[in-house]
């Protein structure tokens, strides 16, 4: 369990980067049990909440900027890439025409909303300073709430915790990858059917034009 008080706030910064890059981690688990190991004085609390908050906010700032630079081609993918492609934009929307700006401040702690909160906000033109205020402000929000939920509830998560964190390691790097493999599935599977669709659209645009024409037979 040494590693723990030497990898932990590590590992919580990978839980933020990952779950809200758009791979799926359990991120939030992880710092609910991150909270519970540093109620127990296992490693810092203080530091373990910078941790997460630091990987959450990098993972906003690349989503954003490249929502900013790609526009609505790149909000198509994260939304197939989505475990609802259906509705998610649409709630998204939502939670952001209702509330602006200030929805990216709970938006992490809302399902269906967290992981396209961020690229939407960058399509409909939030600007890069407020999306930044709000975004760590979130991700602040997002931390504190798992993590003090963890250290409330430390001594009866703990037993769990501690057997779950034994055999660890293994267990991050094959959710890691598995994680990875559905992302690439994912998108793979978005860009083929983004191809597909355009393909039959040349093809419907084509085919007016180059018809037969039939004999005069007036």
């Amino acid at each position: 369990m040494n590693w723990i008080g030497q990898f932990g706030p590590y590992a919580l910064f990978l839980a933020g980067f990952l779950e809200f890059l758009g791979i799926p981690f359990p991120g939030s688990v992880l710092l609910l049990s991150g909270g519970a190991l540093a109620g127990a004085g296992m490693f810092s609390l203080p530091l373990s909440w910078l941790a997460a908050v630091a990987g959450a906010t990098l993972a906003d700032q690349i989503w954003f900027h490249l929502a900013r630079a790609r526009g609505e081609k790149l909000l198509v993918t994260a939304c197939r890439i989505s475990m609802d492609p259906a509705a998610c934009v649409c709630r998204a929307n939502w939670f952001l025409d209702r509330f602006g700006p200030r929805a990216l401040l709970i938006a992490k702690l809302v399902p269906g909303v967290s992981n396209l909160a961020t690229p939407v906000a960058a399509v409909s033109g939030v600007p890069p300073r407020i999306f930044a205020v709000y975004s760590v402000t979130g991700a602040a929000i997002w931390a504190a709430v798992w993590l003090a939920l963890g250290t409330l509830f430390s001594s009866s998560l703990l037993p769990v915790v501690e057997e779950v964190f034994t055999w660890a390691p293994r267990a991050v790097g094959v959710l890691a990858a598995v994680g990875l493999l559905l992302l690439a599935v994912k998108a793979a599977g978005g860009w083929w059917a983004v191809r597909t669709d355009r393909h039959d659209k040349r093809r419907q645009a084509k085919t007016p034009a180059e018809a037969p024409r039939q004999p005069n037979t007036g």
